[in-house]
């Protein structure tokens, strides 16, 4: 039995099979598979002609390079919905960005980090609110440390 019929056997059996193992089972090189199947007129890779899928729907893609099947399922896969801490109102984010935001909480403006906005307008709002907030803590230590030196 030659070469190229046992290639040709191997594929038949096992239709997923890689070029590697074929080679592995029949002690010869990769190339010496690839060209036998080009040989015979098959695909030199036999791989599934959908073996990459969409990241987000699981759909069968036709191009090796691609991981979406669609703008649509990029910008579902990499936005995430969340509600603005100020106005209560749903809007989207970058996944990225949010990864980003828990790995570095300790940037310059770390107290806002912990927050989520929709706008500019309620990061403003968020930043008032907050600094008010600490003006009163402030306030509130103050008094009470004049209290204890008092005593």
């Amino acid at each position: 039995m030659t070469t190229a019929s046992r290639i040709s056997e191997l594929r038949a059996e096992n239709p997923g099979i890689s070029n590697a193992e074929i080679a592995r089972r029949l002690g010869v090189s990769r190339q010496a598979v690839w060209t036998n199947a080009k040989r015979q007129g098959l695909r030199g890779d036999n791989r599934s002609p959908f073996s990459n899928w969409c990241l987000n729907c699981e759909a069968p893609l036709h191009e090796m390079r691609r991981k979406f099947c669609s703008i649509k399922c990029r910008s579902e896969y990499a936005n995430i919905e969340l509600q603005c801490d100020v106005c209560k109102k749903l809007f989207k984010r970058r996944t990225k960005e949010l990864l980003w935001r828990t790995q570095h909480s300790q940037s310059a403006n770390h107290k806002t980090q912990q927050f989520f906005t929709c706008s500019i307008a309620c990061r403003q709002q968020l930043s008032t609110i907050a600094m008010h907030a600490a003006l009163r803590i402030k306030r509130q230590r103050g008094d009470s440390s004049a209290e204890c030196s008092n005593q």
